[in-house]
């Protein structure tokens, strides 16, 4: 069958299908649409007893709708296979420009509009579980490129969530220092010197309230939200470290 000769033509130009990513269909269908014409005048020249049955209109349509329908998401499926780079974060914003780029249009061919709903309904399938979706939440919000990607009712939902992870990871943090600081004073008692009063202790100090563990985690988290956000090929965990200092609880969870 014609299907056997092309599948060997497009192998032998290095277009190997890949079951898990729709790129590489999207690669081997454009190179088999571009080399149309030459497969055409083989398959005419053949004089075997037994021709091999050329390409139909109707071939050409399947493929032309099977690239219709994938090469909206092409670009962004490789991105999102990156292994040098943070990707998690971008799920959320790859996501809403994945539906932007399938929406149908009136050009498209049944097969195209099947192709897109498909890839739709695939992808809301995948993120469909409560845990991943709060994850992505609360990275694509940690990360300063893409921050501002959500609409308001979850902007206030993953808020919320980075204040919690925040609040647990300090006290987590708290707890490791409290149980060094037992370790290292059990092992090591020297007696203390007494301190020289100064005229803070005669007078008397001035004590303003004690700022809460929450106050302080949503002051901190006020401060990120205000702040520009940065051009999308810089790290962001390169950020955080760079910015350590100046949100000290909210690098706990980076």
């Amino acid at each position: 069958m014609w299907h056997l000769w092309i599948h060997k033509s497009v192998s032998y130009g290095y277009m190997q299908d890949c079951p898990m990513c729709w790129g590489s269909k999207l690669k081997r269908t454009e190179r088999i649409l571009e080399q149309t014409p030459a497969i055409r005048r083989v398959f005419a020249d053949d004089k075997s007893r037994c021709p091999l049955p050329n390409l139909t209109w109707q071939d050409i349509s399947v493929l032309e709708s099977v690239n219709n329908g994938l090469k909206p998401v092409a670009d962004l499926t490789d991105v999102l296979a990156g292994e040098t780079y943070v990707t998690v974060s971008a799920v959320t914003p790859a996501l809403q420009h994945t539906c932007r780029v399938l929406t149908e249009t009136d050009d498209d061919t049944q097969l195209s509009k099947k192709i897109k709903t498909g890839i739709l309904e695939e992808l809301d399938a995948k993120y469909d579980n409560h845990a991943t979706q709060k994850l992505i939440r609360i990275s694509t919000l940690l990360d300063h490129c893409y921050r501002g990607g959500f609409n308001l009712n979850e902007l206030e939902q993953t808020k919320t969530e980075v204040l919690d992870a925040i609040i647990q990871c300090h006290r987590m943090k708290n707890l490791e220092n409290t149980e060094e600081q037992k370790a290292s004073t059990s092992a090591q008692e020297v007696p203390s010197k007494k301190k020289k009063n100064t005229l803070s202790d005669l007078l008397g100090k001035t004590k303003k309230p004690p700022t809460s563990e929450a106050e302080r985690v949503a002051a901190e988290l006020v401060a990120y939200l205000l702040e520009d956000v940065i051009d999308g090929e810089e790290n962001p965990l390169a950020w955080w470290k760079n910015n350590e200092s100046r949100f000290p609880l909210m690098s706990l969870v980076t």
